[in-house]
């Protein structure tokens, strides 16, 4: 081998080395970003684009049926206060609210089930079924509620006249009553013996009919708020006997009475017509509303059943809600340790990658000294060898050139000695 191409070796083994490192070295990067793709495409990139938004969905659909819980329980809540409302304007007011929460209810459901998987829309079915069941009864019972305090307060309004006409007839009596007296006090002697005993008798039927008056009146104020239909009865019957009774006292007590006294007591009758005629439309609207409050409780009893049915499927539709999210979360939570793994033995790879390149680097530098040391030896005794035959040649061309000039010498005296002989002979010719 030539030095050249010696030398040629020493720099292309290193070079070689580094382009087998290189190669390698590329290889590995391709295969380490071929697996980065494969973790990022496979476990990833599912992750960020359908586990995560579809989680999204997920908890915006729970938030949805909680939400919707919260909203039947909210007009659950205005039907039970409507149970127990008198106020006409409390009562429209409760209507409205109860109307508000339980749409809201079936919208926030709708939203929710765009989520639903095949057990979902099953629950979905079933709570439809039991919604319609318990809005029909609670909007039975918040109806019959407004109605029940409208006629309370037109029943309220009632009363509160009747105690008014109540007041005015009793003040018919007692004028009556002084009427009645004041004739007595004119009686004088054993003449008018005989009238005061009659005008005696009537006051005290008179204050008899008084004291069945109030007694009448007490009843009335008590069947007026009777929720029990027996007592409410009870008491009508003695409202009716009461008031019976002061009449029939009241005309008992008018056959003694003077044209003032009966004109007095026709003031009497007739204020105490009315009231009887108030105390009746009491009783009617009393025993009506007795009537819609035995339905309302009929209904309020189905409406707290329908609604604890469908609050148990609001409740079933939650739970499996909540399963889906954690299997969602344990699907990405799997997705993410083998993404980890991945990632762990990518790193162990690009480590054991990085020592090999190394060892490579070193095994070839290694080789390239030693390769290069063999060389450069070659080199340095072939230059010694030809150093040494350069020598050699040299001092045979030293002794070759000693050996011409001894000849050139000799042939220089010859030629000397022929000059001076041709001179001696030039001379002699």
């Amino acid at each position: 081998m030539t030095i050249k191409g010696k030398v040629l070796a020493v720099v292309s083994i290193p070079l070689s080395g580094l382009l087998a490192i290189a190669v390698a070295n590329s290889w590995v990067l391709r295969d380490i970003s071929r697996r980065v793709n494969e973790t990022v495409g496979q476990r990833l990139m599912p992750i960020v684009a359908v586990d995560v938004p579809q989680m999204n969905d997920l908890n915006n659909s729970i938030e949805f049926i909680l939400n919707a819980d919260r909203d039947a329980y909210q007009g659950y809540l205005a039907e039970m206060q409507a149970l127990g409302v008198r106020d006409e304007q409390r009562a429209g007011a409760l209507v409205v609210t109860h109307a508000t929460e339980l749409g809201q209810v079936t919208q926030r459901i709708g939203k929710a089930s765009a989520f639903f998987d095949a057990d979902g829309k099953e629950a979905l079915s079933v709570f439809e079924g039991q919604y319609g069941q318990w809005k029909e009864a609670s909007d039975a019972v918040v109806e019959a509620s407004q109605e029940l305090a409208k006629e309370l307060t037109r029943r309220q309004a009632i009363v509160e006249d009747s105690q008014k006409t109540f007041g005015e007839f009793r003040q018919k009596l007692d004028e009556v009553v002084g009427l009645v007296e004041a004739e007595m006090g004119l009686q004088k002697g054993e003449e008018g013996m005989a009238r005061r005993i009659e005008l005696y008798g009537a006051i005290e039927l008179l204050l008899n009919a008084d004291r069945d008056a109030y007694q009448a009146l007490v009843a009335l104020m008590e069947y007026s708020e009777e929720t029990d239909r027996e007592r409410f009865e009870s008491q009508v019957k003695v409202q009716l006997k009461e008031i019976g009774q002061a009449k029939e006292r009241a005309e008992k007590a008018s056959a003694v009475f003077n044209e003032a006294m009966r004109a007095e007591y026709q003031q009497f009758l007739k204020l105490l017509g009315q009231w009887e005629e108030q105390a009746g439309q009491v009783a009617a609207i009393t025993s009506a509303n007795l009537d819609r409050m035995a339905a309302q409780q009929a209904e309020s009893v189905q409406s707290r059943k329908a609604f604890e049915q469908m609050r148990a499927t609001i409740d079933r539709m939650t739970g499996q809600m909540e399963d889906r999210i954690t299997r969602q979360m344990e699907s990405m939570a799997a997705q993410g340790e083998e993404a980890k793994k991945q990632s762990a033995a990518l790193d162990i790879r690009m480590i054991r990658a990085g020592r090999i390149g190394l060892c490579w680097a070193g095994a070839m530098f290694g080789l390239a000294l030693v390769v290069a040391g063999w060389i450069v030896r070659q080199i340095v005794r072939t230059l010694a060898q030809v150093i040494r035959r350069l020598t050699a040649s040299s001092e045979q061309m030293v002794g070759a050139l000693g050996e011409v000039s001894s000849s050139n010498q000799q042939l220089a005296e010859g030629a000397s000695e022929q000059a001076s002989s041709l001179e001696e002979s030039s001379a002699a010719l």
